[in-house]
């Protein structure tokens, strides 16, 4: 993406779809409402747009630049409604969610308390981590042990000591140190989640 973009979509299908509850709490919004939706209208400013406008892209600099830039590129790209009516496009008139974003831009862009605090998103992130993680391992533990040719009676009644006994084979052919590494690595990964517990 070289250039500007402006994107419109349903963002209460996209939390839906890609398992983020949290934004239905920062909009007081109930998720199991049917009738429930929330549309987004997102500017994007690509590194070669940046260039033209701001060359020494600072974060100062930009930032200055956000307000006009927004305004701009939703004035220059518009929704409109009639499409099929007009033979002149720039005479149809603005589709009204549109005309409720430029609205939007130009209210002030002075900063705010966020609708939802930060430490509730990660708690909500991490729980699904954790869900998704347990799925994921003993979902595969079984499929394992199905593959070694154990029973799924043996399987079922056997589980807990067949699962410590991989567990410690895995370990032993890692080998300690490798298996540390692994830790450490993925506890500096995930850090951003479990700091977030911690700190609770």
């Amino acid at each position: 993406m070289p250039g500007r973009q402006v994107i419109l979509y349903d963002k209460s299908r996209a939390a839906i779809d890609l398992g983020q509850p949290y934004w239905f709490d920062a909009w007081g919004l109930d998720r199991h409402d049917p009738g429930t939706q929330v549309w987004r209208v997102e500017v994007r400013a690509a590194r070669n747009d940046l260039a033209k406008k701001v060359p020494k892209r600072s974060y100062e600099a930009v930032e200055a630049l956000f307000p006009e830039y927004i305004q701009r590129a939703l004035t220059e790209i518009r929704y409109v409604e009639d499409r099929g009516v007009h033979k002149n496009i720039s005479r149809a008139p603005l589709h009204p969610l549109w005309k409720t974003a430029i609205e939007v831009a130009n209210a002030s862009f002075d900063e705010c308390a966020p609708p939802i605090l930060e430490a509730h998103v990660l708690d909500l992130m991490r729980k699904r981590r954790i869900a998704m993680a347990k799925a994921q391992t003993f979902g595969n533990l079984n499929n394992l042990l199905v593959l070694e040719g154990i029973s799924p009676e043996i399987a079922g009644t056997e589980f807990p000591r067949l699962a410590a006994e991989r567990a410690a084979s895995y370990r032993e052919e890692l080998g300690e140190q490798l298996h540390f590494k692994k830790l450490s690595e993925t506890e500096d990964r995930l850090s951003f989640l479990t700091s977030a517990a911690d700190e609770r």
